[in-house]
């Protein structure tokens, strides 16, 4: 995951969309559930708290012209 895209990949499906076209994350028991404009994917991950901490830095760093907010660096 970047300021610009997310990529997902497994042996069932995946995913290449731009980081902007991004419409929710939520977090569920066992994962994250996303949607990106009309379609969700359902991820199991067992990382799912660090997933939410670094996809909430790289938005408020894009929203941020591409530098990290202070708030990340202290």
């Amino acid at each position: 995951m970047t300021t610009k895209r997310i990529i997902f990949t497994s042996e069932k499906d995946s995913f290449d969309k731009p980081f902007d076209k991004i419409t929710s994350i939520q977090e569920a028991k066992d994962g994250l559930i996303i949607q990106i404009g009309s379609n969700t994917y359902s991820l199991v991950t067992k990382t799912h708290a660090e997933f939410m901490k670094l996809f909430n830095l790289l938005k408020d760093t894009a929203a941020n012209g591409g530098v990290v907010p202070e708030k990340y660096t202290t």
